[in-house]
């Protein structure tokens, strides 16, 4: 049992790491809608629940790291714009 659980987990973490944003959040949208119109079948509610969950983290984190690269990217470029404006005044 303890070997298929960590199967399961690394192989969630696989597939987590080769989804793209949007499919990610076409997923999650998906699920919710599902439970929304109470479409979902009892069985497969905490599944989906679970789902979503890791969709919902994931999509987290991805927005929290581009929001952290771009931080980056733009103090760069006011740095690099500082000091071409430094030396063009000398």
């Amino acid at each position: 049992m303890n070997n298929y659980l960590e199967l399961l987990i690394t192989s969630q973490d696989y597939f987590m790491e080769n989804i793209s944003y949007r499919d990610a959040k076409k997923e999650l949208e998906d699920i919710l809608s599902e439970i929304e119109n109470e479409t979902v079948d009892m069985d497969e509610l905490l599944e989906k629940v679970k789902r979503a969950t890791t969709l919902l983290n994931y999509c987290q984190e991805k927005l929290q790291n581009s929001e952290e690269e771009l931080k980056k990217i733009l103090s760069q470029g006011t740095i690099e714009q500082e000091s071409g404006e430094s030396e063009e005044t000398l």
